[in-house]
């Protein structure tokens, strides 16, 4: 089990891998993580067969955050 400061420690490792990943663009200026900010709906797609622990973006910030990864 990770203690809390080896948890700070790799938060503070993974938020500018994070950031960066955040703020890529595509060759027209877009940002490309806009696709991955929201999970998508439940309908009309196999999205949530395939993907058994969906996580969006902002779910992967708000874990580093929180010191979730260990």
């Amino acid at each position: 089990m990770s203690s809390e400061k080896e948890r700070k420690k790799l938060a503070n490792k993974l938020q500018p891998l994070y950031d960066g990943i955040y703020s890529l663009k595509d060759s027209q200026g877009r940002e490309i993580s806009e696709t991955f900010q929201r999970l998508p709906l439940r309908t009309g797609t196999d999205y949530y067969k395939v993907i058994k622990v969906p996580v969006s973006l902002h779910g992967v910030g708000r874990y580093i955050k929180k010191y979730v990864y260990r």
